[in-house]
């Protein structure tokens, strides 16, 4: 795979911010409820992008920002004070 720092920066910062128990289930429904097809599909969108098997397009990759931007389970929440900013 081309490496690409940028890419794996931001990835590495998404999973330690879906890390609290059931974010990666809401960033799912969230997704699906956007864009379309079941949470489960995007589950597994999800574990492709993160273990780097699947690069995500712009709009899902600003999806994704954007909700870490709005939920407090991300850390990276305004009430928030853990976590990076990526």
């Amino acid at each position: 795979m081309i490496a690409t720092p940028q890419l794996d920066e931001w990835t590495e910062g998404v999973i330690r911010q879906l890390a609290p128990r059931g974010a990666k289930v809401q960033l799912a429904r969230h997704l699906a409820a956007q864009y379309g097809g079941c949470e489960r599909a995007w589950q597994v969108t999800l574990t492709r992008i993160l273990k780097r098997r699947l690069a995500p397009n712009g709009e899902v990759l600003l999806a994704i920002n954007a909700w870490l931007d709005s939920n407090p389970l991300s850390g990276r929440h305004p009430e928030s004070q853990t976590g990076p900013r990526v």
